[in-house]
């Protein structure tokens, strides 16, 4: 039988069933003895109050039978597993006394087993604080690093210049300067340099590169040439440099066209 079934003889067994009014009645029995070969009449409201108490009594033990065929609702079983709820924690606060904080109720599915670990819950307490409060950590000073200040990169005198010693004479052939000067008789000079410069003669040394115009290696030399083609006045000077490169003597300005 199915469930469907089950369900609509349930409600019917817990409907009330209403009884036959008096007019009812009467009009059944008169339509009863209407009927050809009728003899006596039948007390019909008896009839029909006992035929509805057998129909609610019969209802009633159907569906107390026991057995395959019951008819009985199978209602369905209940979990009856519950939360479990750990105990309380105890808190002892800083003045002594001891506060009870309720723990913390942690929903447990239905069906699924709560496991206690042995001894319940951990107390925890908290030490309380005596006196004016914490009182912050200090820590030991440190002592101030001392750094050397950067020692500076030593510095060098420039050279000195001499003053002139010699004269150089110039002469124009062509687009060609011709430079000459008497012997060098000094031990310490290995060359000549021969330097454009301006009126008022060598400042410094060395010089820029570009100011160089002939580098004659022979220091009894005599005479050196420089291609010129331009006629614009320029002024000049011949260096004598020793063997650590320093300037041992110098000439004179001279000035060509």
């Amino acid at each position: 039988m199915n469930d469907d079934l089950e369900r609509r003889l349930e409600q019917a067994g817990r409907r009330a069933v209403p009884l036959l009014g008096a007019d009812r009645v009467d009009d059944i029995a008169r339509r009863l003895d209407a009927r050809p070969g009728h003899r006596r009449a039948i007390p019909w409201a008896a009839a029909a109050a006992a035929a509805a108490v057998l129909i609610v009594v019969g209802v009633a033990v159907a569906f107390r039978r026991d057995g395959g065929g019951t008819l009985q609702p199978v209602s369905p079983p209940m979990d009856t597993a519950t939360p479990t709820s750990p105990p309380p924690t105890s808190t002892t606060t800083s003045a002594g006394s001891l506060v009870t904080v309720p723990a913390a109720t942690t929903a447990v599915p239905q069906g699924q087993a709560t496991t206690v670990p042995p001894g319940g819950p951990t107390s925890t307490t908290q030490p309380g604080t005596s006196g004016g409060g914490t009182q912050p950590a200090t820590t030991p000073p440190t002592a101030p690093t001392t750094t050397s200040p950067p020692t500076a990169p030593p510095t060098t005198a420039p050279p000195v210049i001499p003053a002139p010693s010699f004269t150089v004479g110039v002469q124009r052939i062509g687009d060609r300067l011709v430079f000459t000067w008497p012997p060098y008789g000094g031990s310490d000079g290995t060359q000549f340099v021969l330097v454009r410069v301006t009126a008022a003669g060598l400042q410094h040394w060395p010089v820029d590169p570009t100011r160089v115009a002939r580098v004659v290696p022979d220091i009894g030399a005599t005479r050196t040439t420089i291609d010129k083609p331009d006629t614009t006045r320029a002024a000049w000077q011949l260096v004598v440099v020793g063997a650590d490169r320093q300037v041992v003597a110098i000439s004179q300005v001279v000035f060509s066209n």
